[in-house]
């Protein structure tokens, strides 16, 4: 077995440690020991090197060329900290689960290597989802949920998130794992059995939304079907498949970011108080606010503390909610500008080739990184998600493929 199927076969082992956590029925206080992915993260690191050096050419283009300008720029950050021991902790520990995303990217040489990856991601959803499904008809949870104890909610169980130990962290991942299957249902010529099956995951991941009132990965499914539906079976007329979008979509959406830049900073809380919306809509604000008046930002994973110490009514909760929060607060201006160029740039190359290559492989990565800016409202702290890191290392290997095409 030659470096790479060895690397190939240790990225699939990570991503699946990585995505399982740590080990499922212990207090997730314990994580930080209990945690295999971080434990075998040196000699996977090592193994990435030893496959570079020994790999010909590694193809480099302006997409990875931002992408590791921001995964430098996170422990830089440790230069103006307000906790630098904080930050560097928590650097090393992102750093580990960003390294799923180089794993993927240098290791998918073909089409039919990210194919496996995605069937890889997809099956572990089908697991999480009759997990979730066994929870939702026993009320039994697996995962010593920090939900646990509270009074059920909405259809039936309230406590239907598998191994993971919060709602919005399964939710993250299950949009993820089934957007594969829904893309193969709707883009391929495919018998009515056969799309019906691959759609029962999709199905059966609503109900789940639904039941955890999800709202924000509710609304991400609407635009991730929309996208699939609008991109698929060559429904885009030759015109806009040889217009370069590319600037004009990355212009987009750093005009978008401005634009909420404006909103938090200017305009009052539209929401009733004590609201989910009101909270979050307060600490974006927030962090809009201290940013502008400092700029550089506190250091990466310092934003608790801030949040807390400045927001007005968020019952005690310091986690941003959002990747613009996370990321404008911890890096300020100048980190949130490297990404939204670096974000603006996978979303207009990866829409380029799944309009282009009309491909159940490339509209996939490209409706997960459309939805991207609405389902990362969700999970508490997006960025130390292993799910995001496996994403944009997906849509960095289709990138790449389609660039040395």
């Amino acid at each position: 077995m030659n470096i790479e199927n060895i690397t190939r076969r240790s990225t699939y082992l990570m991503i699946v440690l990585a995505l399982l956590g740590n080990i499922p029925g212990t207090p997730e206080i314990y994580g930080m020991f209990l945690y295999p992915f971080r434990l075998l993260y040196p000699p996977y690191i090592a193994l990435l090197i030893l496959f570079i050096l020994n790999k010909k050419e590694v193809e480099i283009t302006k997409t990875t060329v931002l992408f590791f300008a921001f995964i430098c720029y996170i422990p830089a950050s440790l230069i103006w900290s307000i906790n630098p021991q904080n930050t560097l902790i928590n650097s090393l520990s992102l750093l580990a689960t960003a390294s799923l995303s180089i794993g993927i990217w240098i290791t998918s040489k073909n089409r039919e290597i990210i194919h496996r990856y995605l069937l890889l991601i997809t099956g572990i959803g089908i697991i999480a989802l009759g997990l979730a499904g066994y929870e939702m008809i026993t009320g039994h949870n697996l995962s010593v949920s920090r939900f646990h104890g509270r009074k059920p909610q909405a259809l039936l169980g309230y406590y239907a998130t598998a191994w993971f130990y919060n709602i919005n962290k399964f939710t993250f991942f299950m949009l993820l794992s089934v957007i594969y299957p829904t893309s193969l249902a709707l883009t391929s010529w495919l018998s009515i059995r056969e799309r019906i099956l691959y759609l029962a995951p999709l199905g059966i991941g609503v109900f789940i939304f639904i039941n955890l009132s999800s709202r924000a990965i509710l609304l991400s499914t609407i635009i991730i079907i929309g996208y699939i539906i609008a991109v698929g079976r060559d429904r885009v007329p030759n015109g806009i498949r040889q217009f370069r979008t590319n600037r004009i979509v990355t212009t987009i959406f750093g005009l978008a970011t401005i634009g909420l830049l404006v909103v938090f900073s200017l305009i009052p809380n539209p929401a009733s108080k004590g609201s989910s919306i009101y909270i979050r809509w307060e600490l974006q604000s927030t962090a809009t606010s201290y940013v502008l008046s400092n700029p550089i930002g506190v250091g990466y994973r310092n934003t608790e503390s801030i949040l807390l110490s400045l927001a007005r009514v968020t019952k005690d909760i310091g986690a941003p909610h959002s990747l613009y929060g996370r990321i404008i607060l911890d890096f300020g201006l100048v980190g949130l500008l490297l990404a939204v160029t670096l974000f603006g740039v996978l979303i207009s190359q990866s829409s380029k080739y799944a309009i282009a290559r009309n491909n159940p492989v490339e509209t996939t990565t490209a409706a997960w990184m459309v939805a991207l800016p609405v389902s990362s409202l969700a999970p508490a702290n997006p960025i130390v998600q292993p799910t995001l890191w496996v994403g944009i290392g997906l849509v960095l290997a289709v990138i790449q493929l389609n660039c040395s095409s």
